[in-house]
């Protein structure tokens, strides 16, 4: 049951991860007329003018972000959903003493973490926007570090880094 719990846990952060959020976080209200900070940015943590506050003055990202975020979103959730299901049947394998199944599913979520991470360094270099291409090289190496076992994955870093990433996309 643990485990079961544990691999639904994963799941939840991985998705997030993946940017697959609802929509519910902060608000991505389009900058309005400059107020002489540059791009609807202000002094951390107070908005600007028709914008929204977000920690640091952190604005949508310009230039090429729209695209660049849809195929970050579009790797994640497919990655994700593949992760997380070779996990679960390593865990299942792993419960019923399966070790060559077992393998076969550690092996093979392996490489969807390392596709993942590389889509996502992908994305970083296409990005024209330097805020985003850092938050999206962060994500990629955090991705890079995931293990496929549910105690390699640290929720709240990789919770920060998304949100990072949703303010610039304007997720």
């Amino acid at each position: 049951m643990r485990r079961a719990l544990a691999v639904v846990t994963l799941a939840a952060a991985l998705f997030a991860v993946a940017g697959c959020s609802d929509g519910g976080g902060p608000s991505t209200a389009a900058p309005g007329p400059s107020t002489g900070s540059p791009a609807g940015t202000s002094p951390a943590g107070t908005p600007s003018a028709g914008g929204a506050a977000t920690p640091g003055g952190t604005a949508v990202a310009g230039g090429n972000a729209r695209e660049v975020c849809a195929a970050v979103t579009e790797a994640g959730s497919s990655s994700a959903q593949k992760f997380v299901a070779a996990l679960a049947k390593m865990l299942q394998a792993s419960s019923a003493n399966d070790t060559k199944t077992a393998d076969t599913a550690r092996r093979d979520a392996e490489v969807v973490l390392a596709g993942w991470s590389a889509a996502v360094r992908e994305q970083a270099a296409r990005a024209t926007d330097a805020r985003l291409k850092a938050a999206l090289t962060d994500n990629a190496a955090a991705i890079a570090k995931i293990k496929p076992d549910v105690t390699s994955v640290n929720e709240s870093t990789l919770a920060q880094l998304q949100q990072r990433v949703d303010q610039l996309c304007g997720s």
